[in-house]
């Protein structure tokens, strides 16, 4: 059984967690919501961040494997609203 879990790699020295799914499908889903929303996920990020979605397996031992890295960035729509995108995954 395993669990996938994303979280905050944008300082490379420590991540944050920002939530636990059950499959894939609905960790990748959340992420692409906050592109939709212009949600900014990191509360650490200065106009780019990174998140990644480890899987881990039962027992939570280490950080488990990485499956997916996405590199967001903030821009400005044509309202001056700050906006965040995805540019790599």
């Amino acid at each position: 059984m395993s669990v996938y879990e994303i979280c905050d790699t944008t300082d490379d020295e420590i991540y944050y967690p920002l939530g636990i799914f059950e499959s894939l499908d609905k960790a990748v889903a959340a992420i692409d919501l906050a592109d939709t929303k212009n949600i900014k996920l990191s509360d650490r990020a200065e106009g780019t961040e990174t998140i990644t979605i480890y899987k881990r397996d039962f027992g939570w031992t280490e950080l488990g494997t990485e499956v997916l890295i996405r590199h967001r960035e903030e821009y400005w729509d044509g309202d001056d609203e700050s906006c965040w995108r995805n540019v790599a995954s």
